[in-house]
């Protein structure tokens, strides 16, 4: 589980997903979404196959291991990995 060191607590993805209320179809984006991804591989599996969850990080290197995980998961599809850095226009 991830930790969110601003906070000082343990923060579980697939709560907060459940609670965001994240159902099949949806088009979801992570922005800013990290080398662990926590908020892109529990909604691929629920959106389905009709929604897809957008990876957003500006970081090229997160993207890559994102993407090396991608490759040997089923859901894969179901994530657009995009580069862009959200703090210019």
């Amino acid at each position: 589980m991830p930790f969110a060191p601003s906070l000082n607590i343990m923060v579980d993805p697939k709560l907060i997903i459940q609670k965001a209320g994240i159902k099949p179809g949806m088009k979801i984006g992570d922005l800013g979404t990290g080398s662990h991804a926590s908020f892109v591989f529990a909604p691929a599996e629920i959106v389905g196959v009709n929604g897809k969850v957008y990876a957003v990080d500006i970081q090229p290197s997160v993207l890559q291991g994102i993407k090396s995980k991608l490759d040997i998961w089923p859901y894969a599809d179901r994530v657009e990995l995009i580069w862009a850095d959200l703090e210019k226009p």
